[in-house]
């Protein structure tokens, strides 16, 4: 039988997805505690702050395992009223653990995206959401970018800690505009918006990045009847962004396209050599340094658990 499973199923970057139940095994005969994580970023995060001097060794002994590599059936997914994704696999092992009695050997973590917003809550005893929207909420600081600019060779444009603030703000404030559309998107799948990262709707001036929010509407290609309705929505929604942090509410794939965007236009190396990758690769580094990321509260939880 297991031979037969491992034929069939699907390789994750060149190895068999390990089976839920295999997971609960190891906890049952190794006590081995595992956390399970939406994708390849919040991997590497958490993996990059076990490596620090300032990470507990609670911390450092965990198992994260990405859920690419865990094979959640089509079947266990509809035992719980979830769909397609990496953050419903994720919720769908919290969940079976949990009605397998062994919640305490597992963190399952995802991001809190827009779920506080729409008043959805997934978590358990065993699955956890993020403080903020998303894992690259965690990186974004000022000094986090600051160095980032550095390492892209910026100094000529970015000259002062205020050059640095304007950045940081208009672009929290950009992620804040595309988090209202997105939410406008999340309630009303009816309209088909296509969401997008095009730097045509991109501008930046006086280091402040700015957003043309009527052409980047244009691109999502909504249908002509719909318009109205939907900058209605919109306006409605970016008065309710108005009371959230920019962490709180952001999209990571919106803040590491804005970061991005933001470089090639201040570089004074080559723009071809700006990936988006490699930006997110730099903000990390310079966000796992920070030994006061150990006081948030999901990584505080994770401590109380591991102990």
């Amino acid at each position: 039988m297991r031979s037969l499973y491992w034929k069939k199923q699907k390789m994750a970057k060149g190895l068999p997805k390990r089976l839920i139940e295999e997971l609960i095994t190891r906890w049952k005969l190794e006590q081995l505690r595992q956390v399970l994580l939406e994708g390849d970023l919040d991997h590497r995060f958490l993996r990059l702050i076990s490596r620090e001097s300032h990470c507990p060794n609670s911390l450092k002994e965990l198992d994260h395992i990405p859920i690419d590599a865990v094979h959640v059936s089509d079947e266990t997914l509809s035992a719980f009223g979830l769909t397609q994704g990496n953050k419903q696999r994720v919720v769908a092992v919290g969940r079976y653990v949990q009605r397998e009695g062994v919640s305490e050997g597992f963190r399952c973590i995802v991001d809190a995206d827009l779920d506080r917003l729409r008043g959805i809550n997934l978590s358990s005893e065993s699955v956890v959401y993020t403080d903020y929207a998303c894992m690259e909420s965690y990186m974004w600081h000022q000094t986090a970018l600051r160095q980032t600019l550095h390492y892209f060779r910026c100094e000529e444009s970015v000259k002062s800690d205020a050059d640095v603030q304007s950045l940081y703000d208009s672009i929290s404030a950009v992620c804040k505009m595309l988090a209202g559309i997105r939410l406008i998107h999340a309630e009303n799948p009816q309209w088909n918006l296509e969401l997008h990262r095009s730097n045509a709707s991109l501008s930046i001036s006086q280091l402040t990045v700015n957003i043309d929010l009527a052409a980047y509407l244009t691109q999502c290609k909504p249908r002509k009847q719909d318009r109205a309705e939907i900058d209605k929505k919109l306006s409605d929604a970016l008065r309710m962004m108005d009371a959230h942090r920019a962490v709180s509410v952001l999209n990571g794939h919106d803040l590491i396209w804005l970061v991005a965007f933001a470089i090639k236009e201040l570089t004074a190396g080559p723009k071809r050599v700006v990936e988006e990758e490699q930006v997110l690769q730099s903000m990390l580094v310079h966000a796992v340094a920070k030994p006061e990321l150990m006081h948030q509260p999901l990584f505080e939880n994770l401590v109380s658990w591991a102990t």
